[in-house]
């Protein structure tokens, strides 16, 4: 995805919020704004996507700061956020197929740069989908058991992707639960996952060996990469995977996401706030 209008606004912003939530001494925090300011000039100017930027200023503000996990404290609190919400969210979903990806789609409202009560206010309601492909996704599945791999995105959200992860394995599909290999913004890694208490409700959870906002192959593991090239069915969440995924034209992919931003939303064609479940171009 290649930046937009409004791109170069939102990164600054994100460069000021993780510099702050570094703690950095003022030296070392006025370099490191200004060292990640200069990463979002030359990136721009490049017409890199805003999660490649990004990834490359959060490095540099970890390596400037020594703090290597900035947004502890964010995700500690959505994590008991999402651990509170969570039972009366999923008791109004059946355990079937369709319900559970809707379940997991609205898990994606939550997210360390939106107000809590505007996500207590989508949790509570019902949701639609701009673009729907949950049929086909279903369709699928009940073909032949099947390796799922689930690209997960923010730390609360495990709360809402263990019931399809669960049921998906029921149906006989290998499911693998993928998280961060280590702290990429707000994303759930294996030590976040472990704070939810439900690390161990899941089939099977693996590393991508990686630190980045979406998914950048070239930093992935290598056992990583050897599961996702056999997996038949990829579920990528959340639009950092819009970002570092959508133009691949892999008809294995089915993004799950909730547009929260103008860029993002004009990408897939929708508005903003609305959901996306649907495989990406090339796949239809």
């Amino acid at each position: 995805m290649r930046p937009q209008k409004e791109c170069h606004s939102c990164l600054r912003e994100n460069v000021r919020r993780t510099v702050k939530m570094a703690r950095a001494l003022p030296g070392d925090g006025a370099r490191a704004t200004r060292e990640g300011f200069e990463i979002i000039e030359e990136g721009l100017s490049r017409g890199e996507s805003p999660a490649t930027i990004a990834n490359r200023f959060h490095r540099a503000i970890i390596n400037r700061t020594g703090n290597k996990d900035p947004y502890l404290d964010a995700k500690l609190s959505e994590i008991e956020f999402a651990r509170a919400a969570a039972p009366g969210v999923t008791g109004r979903f059946p355990r079937e197929l369709g319900p559970l990806i809707t379940l997991a789609a609205l898990g994606n409202t939550l997210d360390f740069f939106r107000d809590h009560q505007e996500v207590e206010r989508d949790l509570a309601g019902d949701i639609s989908f701009a673009r729907d492909q949950r049929e086909e996704l279903a369709e699928r599945l009940s073909e032949n058991p099947s390796l799922v791999l689930f690209l997960a995105d923010n730390a609360g959200e495990p709360f809402f992707d263990l019931p399809l992860m669960k049921h998906l394995g029921e149906m006989g599909h290998r499911a693998l639960y993928a998280v961060k290999g280590g702290p990429a913004q707000n994303d759930v890694t294996l030590e976040d996952l472990a704070r939810t208490g439900v690390r161990d409700m899941f089939p099977e959870v693996v590393s991508t060996g990686a630190r980045t906002v979406g998914l950048v192959h070239e930093e992935c593991s290598e056992g990583f990469l050897a599961l996702y090239a056999r997996a038949d069915v990829i579920i990528a969440k959340g639009m950092g995977h819009v970002e570092t995924l959508y133009e691949a034209n892999d008809p294995r992919i089915f993004h799950l996401v909730m547009a929260k931003c103008p860029p993002v939303a004009r990408y897939l064609g929708v508005a903003k706030g609305q959901f996306v479940a649907a495989f990406q171009p090339g796949a239809e």
